[in-house]
């Protein structure tokens, strides 16, 4: 635990900075929060949200799971996450301590939430592009995720067979359709292919084996969270998971 604490400490320093420099670019030409968003160290706040939502889900691994609670680190990101402004990054994070709050029916409640949340958005992307429905009143921001996958799917119609088995590419998106995937759904149908999002959910349920389920602390917040905003370029995310099933295996090796 002192190593995780040390580690933290670190990471909080630095995200503290990559805030300053937030509020030090103030934009006054945007509105409100997006006046603070532009980021220095990352692409933009929403980016820095996805790293802060990675770090807590292992909190609360480290908290549920383990019965370890950085309480003082925890707080602090929770904070440092709020000041992202990032919505998608903070529902998620908020959805994954209410279902993942214990031990008890963790798949079933992980998977319930995933289930949900991928219900909601589609009924809501369904009505976007079926019968025109504009979002842009409740935020401009919102509304644009239903632009891209509404784009998304019109030129994913137009390839041909073999790109919609190997997709166009990792980060490619933006060159066919002038804006980035943005949505996981949307970087793992076009991006990764049929193949490549097999696989992809592949390694996810795997890492569930190893990790006894508890890989679901961080693969919960991505996949609701990537509803959202979603990378593939994101090795916290990852490294977090590779942590969680290295833990389970220690504990499974001491049971014994």
């Amino acid at each position: 635990m002192i190593i995780y604490k040390r580690v933290y400490n670190y990471a909080i320093i630095f995200l503290v900075i990559e805030l300053f420099t937030r509020v030090l670019n103030y934009n006054k030409e945007n509105n409100g929060f997006y006046s603070l968003k532009y980021s220095v160290l990352y692409f933009d706040s929403n980016f820095t949200g996805l790293v802060i939502l990675s770090l807590c889900s292992y909190l609360l691994y480290l908290k549920y799971v383990k019965g370890n609670d950085l309480k003082i680190q925890r707080r602090i990101l929770y904070f440092l996450l709020l000041a992202t402004f990032s919505r998608g990054a903070i529902a998620a994070l908020i959805l994954t301590r209410i279902g993942l709050g214990s031990k008890k029916r963790i798949r079933g409640k992980a998977f319930l939430i995933i289930a949900v949340a991928v219900v909601i958005f589609s009924i809501l992307t369904i009505e976007y592009i079926e019968q025109s429905q504009s979002y842009s009143s409740i935020d401009g921001s919102f509304n644009s995720k239903f632009y891209i996958i509404s784009q998304a799917l019109s030129f994913y119609e137009s390839l041909p067979i073999l790109v919609h088995w190997f997709g166009i590419g990792m980060g490619n998106t933006s060159q066919f359709i002038g804006i980035f995937a943005h949505n996981i759904f949307v970087t793992m149908i076009l991006e990764m292919g049929i193949v490549g999002t097999v696989l992809f959910l592949l390694y996810v349920f795997y890492t569930l084996k190893l990790s006894n389920g508890y890989a679901l602390f961080i693969w919960v917040p991505i996949f609701v969270g990537g509803i959202s905003l979603f990378s593939a370029f994101s090795p916290f995310a990852f490294i977090i998971c590779a942590l969680i099933c290295c833990e389970n295996m220690v504990d499974k090796k001491y049971e014994f």
